[in-house]
């Protein structure tokens, strides 16, 4: 008997679930001392690019005086040429910020 049924889109194989766990205050602390050695510095950003593009999760520095980058999370199950230059096209936009 079934009592419980999760939606398609928290099953696995989706992204979704991933999404929500990234941008928990604890996640972000342990993302961020893990590449750049900082704490409490990061929330989640505006995730829109300006060509309309959007990335899963985007970190942004808390203070816009600290020369902290903007860091681009992307959940992705295979990487291939298309993904990449995904991404590619995700930095030069962060750059442009």
């Amino acid at each position: 008997m079934n009592l419980f049924t999760l939606p398609k889109s928290m099953r696995p194989g989706s992204d979704l679930i991933s999404k929500i766990a990234i941008k928990d205050p604890m996640v972000i602390n342990i993302i961020t001392k893990a590449l750049l050695n900082v704490e409490n510095d990061y929330h989640v950003g505006n995730s829109e690019w300006d060509n309309g593009m959007r990335s899963d999760v985007v970190l942004q520095p808390k203070s816009s005086a600290s020369n902290l980058p903007p860091t681009i999370i992307e959940i992705q199950q295979t990487i291939d040429a298309l993904f990449i230059k995904r991404v590619i096209n995700y930095s030069l936009q962060a750059f442009k910020r």
